[in-house]
C-alpha cells in the first residue's frame, strides 16, 4: 500500500512539473512548446513524458482529467457559508495539486493555444463547477439575486493568484478569508449558515 501511495505522489508530482514547465514555456515565448522543450524546463525525462503522452498536444489534453475530482464532490454541495469554504478549498487544492497557482494568470492570458486547452481543460471545468454552486444559491434565496456571477469568479481567481504569489501556501486559510468576504457580500442574511 505504501509503494502504490509513493508512486501516486510522485506521477503528481512528474504532473505538476509538467504543466508549471507548460506554463513557464508559453509565458516566455521563446520556445515552442514541445516534448524536448517540456522535458527541458521541467526536468523531467523525455522517456518518462513519452511513456504518458505521445506529443506536447496530446500532454496538454492529458491535464483535462485534473479537476475532474472537484466537479461531481462541487455539485454535491449545498450553498452555505461552511460549503461556500470547503468549495474554495477543493477549487484552490485540485488547481494546487496540478499547477503552481502563480502562473495561473499565465493560464488565463495566454494566447498560445496548447495553453489555452489547458485552460480549457483545467480552468474552466473549476470555474463551471464554483458558478454553478453560486448559481443554486441564488436559485434558493441564499445569495442575493443581483449576483453578478461572473465577477465574483473574477474575485476568486485573481485572489487565489495574489494570495500564491505572497508565498501563503496554506490554501484553507485562504479559502477561509476568501469565503468570509464572499459571504458578507452575497448573502440574503447575516446569519453563518
Amino acid at each position: 500500500m505504501g509503494m502504490m501511495t509513493s508512486r501516486r505522489q510522485r506521477s503528481v508530482d512528474v504532473d505538476r512539473k509538467l504543466a508549471d514547465a507548460v506554463l513557464r514555456l508559453a509565458a516566455a515565448g521563446t520556445r515552442p512548446i514541445s516534448i524536448q522543450s517540456v522535458s527541458d524546463t521541467s526536468g523531467v525525462a523525455k522517456t518518462t513524458i513519452y511513456r504518458r503522452y505521445h506529443n506536447s498536444a496530446d500532454l496538454v489534453a492529458g491535464m483535462s482529467t485534473m479537476v475532474s475530482e472537484i466537479i461531481p464532490l462541487s455539485l454535491e454541495l449545498e450553498p452555505s457559508r461552511d460549503n461556500l469554504t470547503v468549495l474554495l478549498s477543493r477549487f484552490a487544492r485540485s488547481l494546487d495539486r496540478h499547477i503552481d497557482i502563480r502562473l495561473l494568470g499565465l493560464v488565463l492570458a495566454s494566447d498560445n493555444p496548447l495553453v489555452a486547452r489547458l485552460k480549457s481543460s483545467l480552468v474552466t471545468p473549476a470555474r463551471r463547477a464554483a458558478e454553478e454552486f453560486i448559481r443554486k444559491g441564488i436559485g434558493i434565496g441564499v445569495f442575493r439575486p443581483d449576483t453578478d456571477v461572473t465577477a465574483v469568479m473574477d474575485s476568486i481567481v485573481g485572489s487565489l493568484i495574489v494570495d500564491a504569489s505572497r508565498g501563503d501556501n496554506d490554501v484553507s486559510l485562504w479559502a477561509a478569508r476568501e469565503s468570509r468576504l464572499l459571504w458578507n457580500a452575497l448573502a440574503t442574511t447575516d446569519e453563518n449558515d
